[in-house]
């Protein structure tokens, strides 16, 4: 995808602060900034709040489900415990809603690294190494050094 912003100042944060994750270590502990990461949680939110951009990713359920919790159909607290104790959706979207829902706005983190950590026990489905390996390349919307 061609990279239409320059840095992630430049991408309007579209996650709602209500449903950002508390900055605690205990819902933090998975996703560890780097200083070269390849994304940062205000451009997976963009992604994921942007309609067009949101099933490129396939992150359509996902997105409604989050969209519910804040229409207060299903309890924010509840999402942010259950990504805690990695029982939150798939492996996919709990790696994309930990780092789209991080409070650290502007930081970035090596996504594919956070999947790998991330993935507790349970089986995960095929093709997902592979997707998240190239992620910030097919999906990333920041120019950066490290997705080229």
């Amino acid at each position: 995808m061609p990279k239409i912003f320059t840095s992630d100042l430049e991408i309007p944060d579209l996650c709602p602060r209500k449903l950002l994750l508390p900055d605690e270590e205990k819902f933090l502990w998975l996703s560890v900034p780097t200083a070269n990461g390849d994304v940062s949680p205000v451009e997976l939110s963009w992604l994921l709040f942007t309609p067009e951009q949101t099933s490129r990713i396939d992150g359509t359920i996902l997105h409604e489900l989050l969209s519910n919790a804040l229409r207060g159909i299903i309890d924010i607290d509840e999402i942010h415990d259950l990504i805690s104790r990695r029982d939150f959706m798939g492996h996919r979207e709990r790696t994309i809603a930990r780092i789209a829902l991080d409070p650290r706005r502007y930081a970035t983190f090596n996504i594919y690294r956070t999947y790998k950590k991330d993935r507790s026990t349970s089986h995960t489905a095929d093709g997902l190494e592979d997707y998240f390996a190239s992620f910030a390349h097919d999906f990333g919307v920041v120019n950066r050094k490290t997705n080229s």
